[in-house]
């Protein structure tokens, strides 16, 4: 695959400044038997249609064996309607190329990598008609999630970049689409996540910039939210609850959330989330996924807010948070 020689972001207007140095956290953590880099984007079309945009590249342990592979999400909704998607998986390699000293994950010529020039997180894929460029630039400091658990007592370490200036460049069949918006990045290493263990991940931004994330498991200490205003450090917070309202059904069974509260009083959050439009039940490493756009509203600091945002609901034994 020919690489781009000019970073999607380099078009975009008013690019934001690059960060520091990448963090130590970045390149992968050979010791680790699981490891995964997500990046969560929404991004609009020249035509005011809305996209979702995630990547996923992944290595370690995948149903009891070491392999590496990549799984692009696309959530597409042209007309404010019901939105159509798409699950590209790259299938798994056993070599792949990859540095330790910097962030680079290389498999069958597929790339994510931190640019050490602007900081920027550079993805490079090819898979089936599709041909992806997508660039991150942190636009906020990373923040140490801690431990979570990934069931049967074992954990992950998870950092989050709660904030950045996505561009991407889509090609496919015979089309090319550049578009523009905002997104974030997870970094998670340690124990491969079990099949059983429920999980939630929102990832939502506030039209006043105000950018939320949320992961949140079935044990206590799983139970953690990042907060980054548009001015100021992004604040992780712990005293809060998550519930969801109500719940839907899968093909295969499995019971997903679908409608959401988040409430802090400490922290000034109560935000609901409400699905925009269809979601869609997706297979990530063989563990169910429900996954979609949403529409958020609320107050934050006293303040009125709304934004949008994506969910990604790991099939659930329970559909209550645990509190503070």
């Amino acid at each position: 695959m020919t690489r781009l020689l000019i970073p999607v972001l380099a078009m975009a207007p008013a690019l934001a400044a690059a960060q520091a140095a990448p963090p130590s956290h970045d390149p992968r953590h050979p010791d680790a038997a699981f490891e995964s880099w997500t990046l969560l984007t929404e991004i609009t079309a020249p035509d005011g249609g809305h996209i979702g945009l995630s990547v996923v590249f992944f290595t370690g342990s995948v149903l009891g064996l070491r392999a590496s592979g990549i799984y692009v999400l696309v959530l597409e909704d042209r007309d404010g309607g019901s939105a159509t998607y798409r699950q590209i998986a790259l299938p798994l390699v056993h070599q792949t190329r990859h540095e330790t000293d910097r962030l680079l994950e290389e498999y069958r010529g597929n790339r994510l990598e931190r640019a050490s020039e602007t900081g920027a997180y550079e993805v490079r894929v090819r898979v089936d008609d599709l041909e992806l460029s997508l660039d991150l630039q942190p636009g906020a400091p990373a923040v140490d999630l801690g431990s979570q658990p990934v069931g049967n007592g074992k954990t992950e370490r998870v950092v989050l970049v709660p904030r950045g200036r996505a561009g991407a460049r889509i090609v496919q069949g015979g089309d090319t689409l550049i578009a523009f918006g905002s997104g974030l990045l997870q970094h998670s290493w340690g124990d491969p996540p079990e099949k059983t263990a429920p999980g939630t991940i929102l990832a939502i931004a506030l039209e006043d910039g105000t950018t939320v994330s949320v992961l949140h498991g079935e044990e206590t200490s799983s139970h953690s939210m990042s907060l980054a205003r548009p001015a100021g450090a992004p604040v992780v917070i712990s005293d809060f609850t998550l519930r969801a309202d109500s719940t839907t059904i899968g093909a295969a069974g499995d019971r997903f959330g679908v409608a959401w509260r988040i409430l802090s009083a400490s922290s000034g959050v109560d935000l609901a989330i409400e699905f925009s439009g269809d979601g869609q039940e997706v297979s990530l490493m063989g563990i169910p996924y429900w996954f979609g756009r949403c529409a958020v509203s609320g107050t934050v600091a006293g303040q009125p807010v709304e934004g949008i945002g994506h969910v990604y609901i790991r099939a659930m034994a329970g559909t209550s948070a645990p509190g503070p």
